[in-house]
């Protein structure tokens, strides 16, 4: 009976070792660094050489992913998806409105439980607090950490790095290089004197080249790409996208489509899924097929289509920013047109 007992806690520790193990998440890996000076508050900072800077907005911005396919989990922290990190650092004037803690408080995004008690350190010769973050999602740990330091009581600077699946520590030595390298930003300057400016990307090209993909083409602007995606259920997925947006995109996914089920009962099983929305009927290729408009959150809206061929059931969904709907919407409108069921 005592030799039982001895298996039994050793079974009962190694389950709970085993089930104890977080997940190690793909790392993107860093060439080099490259420089960043920011042309309004003169911040400067390294970051990946290789890795896809998102956005310069001067006096008020510097963002990078490891990848713009990474990018989209970090607009809603989904459960799983891709192993991405970011490094972001914003730039904030501090007056009667704007205080060092209120800043603080703004910048700490989740419950008050995923923070570690914040650490003195320094930031670019400057007193700062450093403050750490983690909690479990399905596919492992996710981890991040932001600086705040302010020079002469008039400008902070936060600097966050953030990453998915316990990649943290792969990037460590890197991440406190760049801590190593920033040079803050300078209250200084006359900044009603200085012209705030973003440098961005172009809006979709009207002038559209083919795609093929399985069981069909779509026609995409010229300075859109093609990116293999993995979504649950798909026989195949591909999402295009720009280099200004990356909530602007359109997205095709190929499924195995339900047995002795219409595209009518798919849709009406699918419509849930989507908020708001209300399934219309239209076509496809001159075939038969539905819409659902809805919208995922206020300031961005989404159309989903779907359509039938043999035993492939069509999922194409298009998104875009309300702020530029006249830039993106007209030519998503031209590509869905261009769709072909092969």
């Amino acid at each position: 009976m005592k030799k039982y007992y001895t298996l039994l806690l050793l079974f009962t520790a190694l389950i709970f070792l085993i089930s104890g193990c977080s997940k190690s998440g793909k790392t993107t890996e860093i060439t080099g660094l490259s420089e960043y000076k920011d042309a309004v508050t003169e911040m400067t900072i390294k970051y990946p050489a290789n890795w896809y800077v998102a956005q310069k907005s001067h006096g008020n911005r510097f963002l990078v992913f490891t990848s713009q396919n990474d990018m989209e989990r970090f607009r809603n922290y989904s459960p799983e998806g891709a192993s991405g990190a970011k490094i972001e650092v914003v730039m904030m004037k501090i007056d009667s409105t704007v205080t060092l803690d209120s800043i603080i408080k703004v910048s700490m995004k989740f419950t008050k439980d995923t923070y570690s008690n914040p650490e003195n350190v320094t930031l670019g010769g400057m007193p700062a607090t450093k403050h750490t973050y983690a909690f479990m999602l399905e596919d492992g740990k996710f981890q991040g950490e932001f600086y705040v330091a302010m020079k002469d009581g008039k400008m902070a600077t936060i600097l966050y790095f953030e990453a998915f699946t316990e990649t943290m520590s792969a990037y460590r030595k890197s991440f406190d290089d760049i801590v190593a390298s920033i040079k803050i930003a300078n209250p200084e300057k006359d900044f009603s004197k200085v012209e705030y400016r973003t440098e961005e990307q172009p809006p979709p090209s009207p002038n559209l080249t083919q795609k093929d993909g399985t069981g069909y083409s779509i026609s995409i602007p010229d300075n859109f790409k093609a990116e293999r995606t993995k979504v649950a259920g798909t026989i195949y997925s591909a999402n295009y996208i720009g280099l200004r947006r990356g909530d602007c995109n359109i997205q095709v996914d190929v499924l195995t489509a339900p047995k002795k089920k219409g595209l009518k009962e798919i849709v009406d099983d699918n419509l849930p899924n989507y908020k708001g929305g209300d399934a219309k009927e239209t076509t496809l290729s001159g075939a038969k097929a539905y819409v659902i408009g809805y919208s995922f959150r206020k300031d961005a809206s989404s159309r989903v289509y779907f359509a039938l061929k043999a035993d492939k059931l069509f999922r194409i969904t298009m998104n875009w920013f309300k702020g530029e709907e006249a830039d993106y919407l007209p030519v998503f409108e031209k590509c869905i047109q261009t769709f072909k069921l092969l």
